[in-house]
């Protein structure tokens, strides 16, 4: 069902003084997958595989994970999973932000064990506007486990050593709670807070979402802005493009 658009007033996006990722002296990073979450899968592969290593050596290592990424094919981007992501047009509801469609990214893969990676990009430099979305897709719930860790370990990471100046954290996860295990804060760079972050894991399904020049504080609101986009994860199927194999 589509979410009601609020009845309240659209909120300007934070200040553009505040950057989408990164302190003004740096260049906004591209719309495609940071290293942070770049692969989700790849890291994953690169843990089985150290297992393998201890029997196998470096060279099963390098031979596991690359036969790994190379066996990724195209996923079919349906309405299902169009409606799982968070977009653009979606926090265009809720803020006085102007969508520019060529700014968009979308990429999506299916690996050989049935497992699936959905990645949304949107970075409007002008604005200071960042999204970035991503579902993944695991048939087994150990595979999530280490998925829905790696997503949000992947978020600190990045935010305490990339940058010149640390983004942080700050954890406020009673604020909004969904499915088997999730996690909900607010980003900040010099005390002043310009962004969100959440986490959800239910069964094999993991939901992320990084945001900045966007702030929501009240938890209904927080709740009506993401509960949607994760009641659309449960329903969603992941196929290949061929329409074969459905999950």
């Amino acid at each position: 069902m589509e979410p009601t658009p609020p009845e309240i007033p659209k909120r300007s996006p934070s200040p553009p003084s505040l950057p989408p990722s990164q302190p003004p002296a740096q260049t906004a990073p591209s719309p495609a997958p940071s290293p942070a979450h770049n692969g989700t899968k790849t890291v994953l592969a690169v843990v089985i595989g150290l297992i393998g290593a201890a029997v196998l050596g470096v060279i099963g290592l390098v031979a596991f994970v690359a036969f790994f990424m190379l066996s990724a094919s195209d996923l079919e981007i349906s309405d299902e999973i169009r409606a799982a992501v968070l977009t653009v047009e979606d926090a265009e509801k809720w803020f006085e932000i102007e969508t520019k469609e060529n700014l968009e990214e979308w990429d999506a893969e299916r690996y050989f064990d049935g497992s699936a990676q959905v990645y949304y990009f949107y970075n409007d430099e002008e604005e200071s506007i960042y999204i970035n979305c991503n579902l993944t897709y695991e048939p087994k719930q150990s595979d999530a486990l280490v998925a829905y860790g790696i997503e949000w370990g992947g978020l600190k990471l990045a935010n305490r050593i990339g940058y010149d100046d640390p983004i942080k954290i700050d954890e406020q996860s009673d604020l909004f709670e969904w499915g088997d295990a999730s996690r909900f804060a607010f980003q900040s760079v010099d005390g002043e807070i310009n962004g969100m972050a959440f986490v959800a894991r239910k069964d094999g399904k993991v939901f992320f979402l990084d945001l900045w020049g966007m702030v929501l504080e009240d938890a209904d609101e927080i709740e009506e802005f993401i509960l949607p986009h994760l009641e659309a994860l449960e329903r969603a199927t992941f196929r290949k493009k061929s329409g074969e194999g459905e999950t």
